[in-house]
């Protein structure tokens, strides 16, 4: 039986891939249109995963040009498929069924619902032609919502309110779990430590590290005023680690942060506003094998900090490194979901950002045991339930088949 994995989002698939590798499932990727820091070799220290990794080109042109027999053919070999991003439209029109649908977010609660815009005109055969292009443009939405709805499953842990209100209308068969984000035994073999002074960014990691006694780190897209809805709270961050030296006194500490997101220029003007420019370095976006090797050497890791979530990209690296984490994190709308949660400081204002961080300096054993507890929280239900969910739908699917 054959495993195909459509999209890879936050290297999210390329992670769950090797996982069902490593339980003998023939597992293979296919890549849409990733983003460079989105692909296999952003997330891999070898380059193993060309044996079962494909390039789809369908999103180069439009989805109404895409020849659903190509799609056909291309799925053709595999019987099970699990899917993100756009990638279930495109199943839809191959005439193929999603057995899983795990979604990265826009994919869930935003594309099944786009509608293109239709330019009227008092033309009438200008008009025709601008609704034969709306049916075009928006057949590819409707086809991912009724891949959605016809999916066996649908894997999406609890959120928040603002989120799943957006979703409620779809009919789907929905498992509260989360996705495997991070293929954690790379990053926990004994030849790591060794490995990351390969990274580009290792000897920059190592000079913040050597040269202050506190390191936060904040990888998250700097993202707070351009566009409302993906607020990432940058400057919420940037103003309460302002308070906390403004109040501390302590200028033995570093917010190290990404040139990446649309906002980096205001967050650095708001550093500069707030005189902390020497507390604060900026490097590249960087691939999370780097990213990795920085979150190894810091010691407060500072998620999202405007719509609470409780597992996204940012946060899990922090947790799957064992490290003490501030980012907006509701405990009311998850606890129902999870015998336990794991530990957190839940900030979205500038002075409980400050508190926060007073709060795991100022307490080194509290912080470090906040930093195992999620460590281990994180390897049972960001981990090992969800790929065992994951293996159950496939069992489920070769009984069915009568698949050995």
């Amino acid at each position: 039986m054959r495993i195909a994995l459509l999209g890879n989002m936050n290297n999210n698939f390329f992670c769950t891939a090797r996982y069902l590798r490593d339980r003998g499932y023939d597992a293979h990727l296919f890549l849409l249109n990733e983003y460079d820091h989105f692909l296999p070799s952003a997330d891999s220290y070898t380059d193993d995963f060309k044996a079962y990794t494909t390039i789809l080109h369908w999103s180069e042109k439009p989805f109404w040009e895409v020849d659903k027999e190509e799609i056909r053919n291309t799925l053709a070999p595999y019987d099970f498929l699990i899917a993100c991003d756009y990638a279930p439209a495109y199943i839809e029109k191959g005439g193929r069924k999603v057995n899983i649908f795990i979604p990265h977010g826009t994919d869930l609660y935003e594309y099944p619902f786009k509608k293109g815009n239709i330019y009227y005109s008092f033309n009438p055969l200008k008009m025709y032609y601008n609704v034969i292009w709306w049916i075009r443009r928006s057949s590819q939405f409707w086809a991912q919502r009724k891949a959605i709805e016809k999916s066996d499953y649908v894997h999406w842990e609890a959120t928040n309110p603002e989120w799943e209100n957006r979703f409620a209308s779809l009919h789907i068969n929905r498992v509260k779990i989360s996705m495997p984000f991070i293929y954690t035994p790379q990053y926990r073999a004994p030849e790591w430590k060794s490995i990351v002074q390969q990274s580009a960014y290792y000897n920059a990691f190592k000079k913040i590290r050597d040269s202050f006694g506190t390191v936060i780190f904040h990888q998250s897209r700097q993202m707070f005023k351009s566009y409302p809805d993906f607020d990432k709270g940058n400057d919420i961050l940037i103003k309460g680690f302002a308070e906390y030296i403004r109040e501390t006194s302590n200028t033995d500490i570093c917010l190290v942060m990404l040139e990446y997101g649309i906002d980096v220029n205001e967050s650095k003007k708001l550093i500069t506003e707030l005189g902390i420019e020497n507390n604060v370095r900026w490097l590249p976006k960087m691939y999370r094998k780097d990213i990795m090797v920085g979150i190894s050497m810091c010691d407060i890791g500072v998620g999202q900090l405007k719509i609470s979530a409780l597992t996204y990209g940012s946060i899990c690296e922090f947790l799957a490194m064992g490290k003490p984490t501030i980012h907006h994190c509701n405990a009311e709308l998850y606890k129902n979901h999870y015998k336990e949660l794991y530990p957190t400081i839940d900030a979205r204002t500038p002075e409980q950002v400050k508190q926060g961080l007073k709060l795991l300096i100022e307490n080194k054993a509290m912080a470090k045991e906040m930093g195992e507890k999620g460590q281990a929280w994180f390897d049972e239900y960001v981990i090992k339930q969800p790929v065992e969910r994951i293996i159950y739908a496939i069992e489920e699917f070769k009984k069915k088949k009568g698949i050995k």
